[in-house]
Order: C-alpha cells, then sequence, then structure tokens
C-alpha cells in the first residue's frame, strides 16, 4: 500500500488495513478495536456477515495474522470520495486472518495495524517437553519429571498406580499459535497397570519457564501410529486403531485425523478411515534397521535396510544382500519365505550382526506400526523380540 495513503487513513482516524492488495502490502499483522469490552468480533467463513461464525476474537486481541483484505477502494477511488463516503467504504471490507491457529474472515473496520506478537523465548526443548505440565489426561494437570509421572499406588503397597509417559522417538514442530515461532506436538501414554494403554495428543508451546501445554486429546487404547505431520498450525496424525469387531490387541483400521486450535481449544477438525493394515501398505518403501527391541539398538557403521517391492522383501543385511518372499493373510500372520544372500566375508561385527538379523528375520511373526517405525515381531526358539526398522527418506 502506497505510505501517502496509508498517512492520510491514519490521519483521518481511520483503522488501517489493506484492502484488493496482497498480505506483503499491508501490515503483517492486526489488533482489534472499536469493540466493546463485553463483546467480541466474530470470525467468519467468507468474508460477509452472512457467512457461517467459527470463531471469537477477543475485544482486545492482538497478533492477528493478515492473510489478505478485499473491498476496501483503490487510491485513486478513494481521492475522489465524499468523507460520507469514505466513512462508508470502511464498513464494507472484510480481511482474512489468522488467531490462535483458527482462520476466517473478520469486517476490516474492527482492525487497526498492530506489531508481531510477543514471542516464546524459543521452541521448547526436549527438556522442556519432558518437564512440563500437561492437562487433559486426568482431571487435573500432571507434570512430569525427565518425561515420566507416577502417582500414587491405587492400593497402598500395590504396584497399579497412573503413569504418563511422553514417546519422545515421535515429536513435530510446528507453529500452533500463529505467533512465528515454532512450538511442539507430542505423544503421551498413559496406564494405570491393567491391559490398557492409551494413547494422547498433547499441544505445547513456549520455552523455560513459560512452556505451556495448551490442549491435549485421547487418540485410543492400544492404538499404532503410523506418521505425525505438522503443517499450517495444525497436526495430522495417522494411526492403526480397533475395526468394528477387532480385539483391542490387535488394530488393523487405519485412520487419519486432523487437529488444530478451534475458538483456542485443541479439536479433532476431521476423522478418515483409510482401510485395512496390511503388507501392501509397504509396497515401494524402504526402511533401516534401528534395534533389535527396543533396549538393542543396531550396532554403529552396520547398515541394515528393508525395501519392499512385489511381495518380497530386500536389502543390505550388514554385509552381504539378502532377498526373500514376504506374504500375510493379515498383519498378525505374517510369512517369510526362504531367505536367499550372497556370501561375502566381513569383519566380525557386520558378520555377527547379520546372522542375528536374518535369523530373526526368519521367525518373523506380525507386522506393526510403533511410533512411525515398523515393527516385525519375531520368534527364535521360545524367545520373542523385534525388529525396529525407521523409514528411509526417497530422492
Amino acid at each position: 500500500m502506497r505510505p501517502y495513503l496509508l498517512s492520510a487513513l491514519l490521519l483521518l482516524g481511520a483503522a488501517w488495513v489493506p484492502g484488493a492488495w496482497a498480505t506483503a502490502d499491508g501490515p503483517d499483522f492486526f489488533a482489534v478495536t472499536g469493540v466493546a469490552p463485553d463483546d467480541v468480533l466474530n470470525l467468519r467463513e467468507g468474508p460477509s456477515a452472512r457467512t457461517g461464525k467459527i470463531g471469537e476474537i477477543p475485544h482486545d486481541g492482538r497478533g492477528l495474522r493478515n492473510l489478505g483484505c478485499q473491498g476496501l477502494p483503490s487510491f485513486g477511488e478513494w481521492e475522489k470520495m465524499t468523507s460520507e463516503e469514505r466513512t462508508e467504504s470502511r464498513r464494507r471490507y472484510w480481511c482474512k486472518i489468522r488467531y490462535a491457529g483458527s482462520e476466517g474472515w473478520v469486517a476490516g473496520r474492527y482492525l487497526r495495524e498492530d506489531g508481531p506478537p510477543a514471542r516464546a523465548a524459543s521452541t521448547p526443548s526436549p527438556a522442556d517437553l519432558a518437564n512440563a505440565a500437561y492437562s487433559g489426561v486426568y482431571d487435573v494437570p500432571v507434570r512430569l519429571v525427565n518425561g515420566v509421572y507416577e502417582g500414587e499406588p491405587f492400593v497402598p503397597g500395590a504396584a497399579a498406580r497412573p503413569r504418563v509417559e511422553l514417546l519422545s522417538d515421535l515429536q513435530v514442530a510446528g507453529d500452533i499459535d500463529g505467533n512465528g515461532t515454532d512450538d511442539a506436538w507430542v505423544l503421551l501414554s498413559e496406564s494405570s497397570g491393567g491391559s490398557g494403554s492409551y494413547l494422547f495428543l498433547a499441544a505445547v508451546t513456549g520455552s523455560g519457564a513459560d512452556t505451556r501445554n495448551i490442549g491435549t486429546l485421547r487418540i485410543g487404547d492400544r492404538v499404532d501410529v503410523m506418521a505425525l505431520d505438522a503443517d499450517n498450525g495444525r497436526a495430522r496424525l495417522q494411526y492403526v486403531t480397533q475395526g468394528p469387531g477387532e480385539a483391542a490387541c490387535c488394530p488393523t483400521l487405519i485412520v487419519s485425523s486432523l487437529f488444530g486450535l478451534e475458538e483456542a481449544k485443541l479439536t479433532e477438525l476431521s476423522r478418515t478411515e483409510l482401510g485395512t493394515l496390511s503388507i501392501e501398505r509397504l509396497e515401494g518403501t524402504s526402511w533401516r534397521l534401528t534395534s533389535f527391541g527396543r533396549s538393542a539398538p543396531a550396532p554403529e557403521g552396520v547398515s541394515i535396510t528393508a525395501n519392499f517391492e512385489g511381495g518380497r522383501i530386500a536389502g543390505s543385511a550388514g554385509c552381504n544382500n539378502y532377498f526373500a518372499t514376504l506374504s500375510a493373510a493379515t498383519p498378525y500372520r505374517l510369512q517369510i519365505g526362504p531367505i536367499g544372500a550372497t556370501r561375502k566375508a566381513c569383519p566380525p561385527v557386520p558378520m555377527e550382526t547379520e546372522q542375528r538379523f536374518l535369523e530373526a528375520l526368519k521367525g518373523a511373526t506380525q507386522l506393526s506400526f510403533v511410533l512411525g517405525r515398523v515393527v516385525f515381531t519375531t520368534k527364535v526358539g521360545d524367545a520373542y523380540g523385534s525388529l525396529v526398522f525407521e523409514r528411509l527418506e526417497q530422492d
């Protein structure tokens, strides 16, 4: 917007907002003005009072991100207007804004130019997230200590007690509240000593002493997380949960849910069922072994991979290349065909790791996802174990 038009509008006492100009021509942020203390500014679906209301902004709201406005006359049109026409024109323009994670349209006459909102010192650190207080899991907030909260036993002296754990293996950053600083989407697990294990999604802003959990939602009991991504103030969680008639132990229904702030409250915005989990879901993907079970990481410098294509699994076993057929009537009835491999000699650590991997792979019995990683449950002799893979990014 031209500086002299801005100056003229300010001299007239007008709340300055751009009209048909792009966001880059106007201020980056607005503040609410002209709204009574006991009232709110309505956030609407479109640039008209006739469209649906989707939220409310306080009378003193600040830090409204400007996404573009429409309806203000051009400078040439404005110059030819009478003062009455200029006043009336201010009643006809609307601006699209983002506030507290929600996007919509507000009447431009209730906006004035504002500076950027105060930013948090930084994005929440791993330590901030592991020692934050979280609401929405129990009736009262719980504070984690090094990623864990443990309450008093339900019965004095008994083992069963409420427990909440931060699942630090899968966290994503994104600007949740629209203040220009990355926040964090994290996952929590809650158990009370029984067979249930409940998954929660939590949104966290700020850092240090200002770290704040601004919303937590329960996802479900014993669900397997396939992926967690963040974009434009929202999080998308893809997970496997129980379908109709399925036991809690053995979920196969894939769900994709979108979460975000709605009227400053964390809300599930949409939920889509994507079908049934099957081995075909891995078709065309590549993975790298990270561990033999949770507490036995693969040795450094030994790369074991798994490529899934055409009903086969193949890759590097750490020293030699391997290949085998792969089938599964259900994710819980996995079958690995005879394993073939090249016969190159390697130093002791890669060779020992390779033998351990191939033996475990031969005994793979089921497929699951855990915090974005593929897990094969294995049985070697009478001992159960697992092979855990992380996805390799495609070029």
